[in-house]
């Protein structure tokens, strides 16, 4: 039920739970405000936000309050324009600008800066302050994040997002009277994946993008879209913003349901590899594509395709259709694959997966075997809200409101709703678990499988000894005392297991008045929606091009975006080539397919064409072009090409072929794709429509302050060239036109809003979702079609012998982002984790140097010894040039001692100082 409430003798409607700002807000009317975030909370310390309230009718004279720290009460006056409230704001705003440099020409916030924003708002323009400045030494943050602490404004956004919302504790503030500072006890990279935030947390320019510093551009010289992350599953929106032909960084585009207000660094930072060299040549691709389509209709010849994980649902499709769909193989290991199948089992079950938004209104999780602050960073900052509802209920008791943050911080005190783990190691969330245990692979999909027996009410093992036994009662009793409790699994240690095992405890724990939720990590942007577009694995490829030999038939290779190198066992890479007559590889990357194949295409990125994905959650999403493609994507390459063979024979006999040349647009790609494979029938609402129009006009990329076009080829032509046209879109590239609406927006502008804050006058309330908004879409579970498909091995290894484990890290082991310079600056060196058993056998050390050898490869890494690790398992990186590594991998891998060291890091790493203080 709304509250009315009379703002300057105007009555309005709004909802109670709120505070008063926000209440503001969300009704559209303009208030300054500096330490308030909507997903921060109120803490009141900067006084900017003060209102008048009346206590009546009769009262002409009010009272200064705190519009963050002021409930809403039905029925009360407020004065936001009175003079005295416009007086006091602005001696505040002068009093915290009384240190702030005059720097706004040079600054990088410049044009964007909230607290440009504030101080025009407020009213503020003339400076009386005679004396100096006080002055900071600035600190080095890592390549993420620039420092410049003499623009702080003490607001403390930056340490309530960074220690008390993320988690991080190496970013803090240190006080000597009016001396604050905010930084780190000393020169370092900030820990946290999600540093990357204190850019848009940070109302001043204190703390900077520092990879955007390399090729700076102002705000309105920017061209932007709205796009989804490539670099997980988790599928956040961010806004990717591009200048003189390059990606110049990207910012956050709020979802409600996935991302909320922030990013991973991985997401925000690992653009840099749309800037590198494309693999292949440009000028021969219409040769390339002619000679393939001769071998396809060649029934001499057998062309085999593969798909990718990273590659969009409208680019695998249609190289399955140029193909054949029996030609058309998943580009996914077997353990992984398994998984995926799995995944759309349980879908197919009628079980819905939770997305972060949902995640964060649990009240207790279970973690089985999966590392998901590696595996889906953004998801791992969920479970970090999670365990504050155990705060929240003890607040609602008391009748504190949640947006009291201080408040509901000091009452919880260290109270948390209970986050368990059953990991084969130490993670990243290890200081928010209430209870971790540490079991191989082997013994955990065991333990799942018996908890679920157990909730099922059936007979637990006989095997488990009485400590297992009474850790998967106690595990049993916690989950059946939440009201909401969640279950967390994912494809990481490649074991099908724990899925189905994840999925039968979701099922055994609802009822009328429990309501669990399931979520299951992805490895890759769009491994479930290839998973439902293609049924074949890609183990399956070897026996058909074998036997495709055996009957003297030649055989062609075409690759989409995929290194085969990480995705197959060395040997098996090796002896594709000596089965390939012909092997074609497309992609954005330069990789060892690449260079192994006969010829490459260069493709273009997510930034450069439309497309589709499936998040982890099941949710189509849609992501815009951001700029205009170097080269076409490679649907529309196929449809090219097959209009060149039917010139030259007079027919397309092919089924599919037809279909396919007549793809003129993505959209007409994506009707056809929604016939021929229901399940994923929503992908024509996954986006907004190419016809779309607002008053008439197409969407504008750029906005309406877009400047400097005419000198970007000044050099070359002086007069203004006409922009792209874009027919799959119902962007343009150019400021002329609508600013969208909903989540299709390019951009957040209001008039005196220029920064990030914005998005509160686009929302339906300041922290809902987008003002028309469209409904998320969702795989059709219903129509999926599964073969029965292989289960994971039940057997566990055999006493003694090594545990070989995949190891994922935040910074490294995504194909795209390892492409980026930043990140692979902040991933640092790969390092093999080992037991202590195997560390005192072999007398390491940490950070000593130890060679791996498998299947004819040798990598020499840095030990590092992690004492959480099961005697016998080692978990080996999972980076470019390393085969990905499962619990059965061990009779292929050996560890011997390094013939030429490596040289000591000079500093330890974060994890090597947990280790050591125990």
């Amino acid at each position: 039920m709304m509250s009315r409430i009379l703002i300057d003798d105007r009555e309005y409607e709004v909802d109670p739970r709120h505070n008063l700002l926000q209440a503001i807000l969300s009704l559209g009317l303009d208030l300054p405000y500096f330490c308030w975030h909507p997903a921060l909370g109120s803490v009141g310390s900067c006084r900017q936000c003060a209102v008048l309230q009346y206590q009546d009718e009769n009262d002409s004279r009010g009272r200064l309050v705190v519009a963050c720290m002021t409930p809403v009460q039905e029925g009360m006056r407020i004065g936001l324009e009175a003079a005295q409230a416009h007086e006091f704001r602005a001696g505040v705003i002068e009093a915290l600008m009384t240190n702030h440099p005059h720097d706004c020409p040079v600054c990088e916030e410049g044009g964007e800066c909230h607290l440009q924003d504030m101080t025009e708002m407020s009213g503020h323009t003339f400076r009386r302050y005679p004396g100096l400045k006080r002055t900071h030494r600035n600190q080095y943050l890592g390549p993420f994040i620039n420092h410049e602490m003499n623009r702080c404004i003490a607001c403390y956004r930056c340490v309530r997002y960074y220690r008390d919302y993320a988690g991080g504790n190496d970013l803090g503030v240190q006080a000597a009277h009016n001396h604050v500072y905010f930084g780190r006890q000393q020169d370092g990279v900030l820990e946290s994946p999600f540093s990357g935030n204190l850019v848009e947390v940070c109302p001043t320019g204190v703390f900077t993008d520092r990879t955007y510093s390399r090729h700076f551009s102002r705000k309105w010289d920017q061209q932007s879209a709205p796009s989804v992350c490539v670099h997980c599953a988790v599928g956040c929106n961010h806004f990717p913003a591009e200048r003189y032909g390059r990606i110049i960084r990207v910012s956050n585009r709020f979802n409600a349901r996935l991302n909320g207000y922030f990013l991973c660094d991985r997401g925000r930072f690992g653009y840099d590899f749309q800037n590198q060299p494309r693999p292949g040549e440009f000028s021969d691709s219409e040769g390339l594509l002619d000679a393939l389509l001769e071998r396809i209709a060649d029934p001499a010849q057998t062309v085999f395709a593969v798909g990718s994980p990273r590659a969009s649902l409208e680019n695998n499709f249609a190289l399955a259709t140029l193909a054949g769909p029996a030609q058309f193989y998943a580009g996914v290991g077997s353990g992984e694959w398994r998984c995926l199948q799995q995944y759309l089992r349980i879908l197919a079950q009628g079980h819905s997966l939770a997305t972060p938004d949902l995640i964060e209104q649990c009240d207790a999780a279970l973690i089985l075997g999966e590392d998901i602050g590696a595996t889906a960073p953004r998801v791992a900052l969920s479970l970090r809200q999670l365990i504050r509802n155990c705060s929240f209920e003890l607040a609602a008791q008391q009748k504190i409101a949640p947006w009291q943050d201080a408040a509901v911080r000091g009452l919880g005190q260290w109270q948390r709703s209970p986050l368990w783990q059953l990991v084969p190691c130490a993670n990243a969330l290890g200081d928010i678990s209430a209870e971790q245990c540490y079991e191989t692979p082997a013994v955990i999909a065991q333990l799942s499988a018996a908890l679920a027996d157990l909730l099922e009410g059936r007979q637990v093992s006989a095997h488990l000894s009485a400590d297992q036994r009474d850790w998967i009662g106690r595990a049993a009793a916690m989950l059946r005392q939440a009201q909401r409790p969640l279950l967390v699994c994912g494809c990481g240690l490649v074991d099908d297991r724990l899925l189905a095992s994840a999925a039968r405890i979701t099922a055994a724990l609802k009822t009328p008045e429990r309501a669990p939720q399931l979520y299951i990590a992805a490895l890759e942007s769009n491994s479930v929606g290839l998973a439902a577009l293609c049924p074949r694995a890609l183990d399956t490829m070897f026996e058909d091009i074998e036997a495709a030999r055996r009957q003297g038939r030649r055989c062609t290779l075409v690759v989409l975006e995929n290194d085969l190198d990480r995705r197959l066992q060395p040997e098996l890479f090796a002896r594709l080539k000596t089965l390939l007559d012909h092997w074609l590889v497309l992609d954005c990357l330069e990789t060892p397919s690449t260079r192994a194949a006969d010829a490459a295409l260069p493709a273009p990125t997510a930034f450069e064409q439309q497309g589709s994905l499936v998040n982890a959650s099941a949710m189509l999403q849609r992501y815009e072009a951001v700029m205009a493609p170097g080269c076409p994507p490679p649907w529309r390459r196929f449809a090219a090409a097959l209009g060149h063979y039917r010139e030259r024979r007079g027919e397309l006999t092919r089924p599919g072929w037809i279909e396919l040349r007549g793809w003129r647009t993505a959209g007409q790609l994506r009707q056809c794709l929604a016939r021929q494979v229901p399940a994923l029938a929503a992908i024509e609402r996954a986006g907004v429509d190419a016809e779309l129009r607002l008053d008439g006009r197409a969407l504008a990329r750029q906005s309406a302050r877009y400047s400097g076009r005419t000198a970007i080829h000044a050099a070359e032509e002086v007069r203004e060239m006409p922009s792209p046209v874009d027919a799959d879109s119902p962007f343009r590239y150019s400021m002329e036109g609508a600013a969208g609406q909903g989540g299709s927006r390019a951009f957040v502008w209001a008039p005196g809003w220029n920064s990030a804050q914005a998005l509160n006058r686009f929302q339906q309330e300041v922290g809902g979702d987008w003002q028309d908004n469209l409904a998320p879409a969702l795989i059709d579970a219903e129509a999926l079609e599964l073969p029965p498909g292989p289960r994971s091995s039940d057997s566990a290894p055999a006493p003694g012998t090594r545990t070989w484990l995949p190891r994922y890290e935040v910074f490294a082991g995504e194909p795209l982002s390892d492409a980026a310079g930043a990140v692979s600056e902040r991933a640092g060196d790969p390092v093999l984790v080992i037991d202590r058993q195997t560390a005192g056998r072999l007398e390491l050390e940490n950070r000593d140097s130890i060679e791996l050898h498998y299947r004819g490869r040798m990598h020499t890494l840095y030990v590092h010894i992690d004492p959480s690790l099961p005697p016998g398992c080692i978990a080996v990186p999972q980076r470019a040039g390393f085969w990905r590594a499962t619990a059965d991998s061990g009779p292929v891998m050996e560890l011997r001692p390094a013939r030429s060291p490596l040289p000591k890091p000079p500093q330890l790493i974060a994890s090597d100082r947990e280790a050591e203080n125990g």
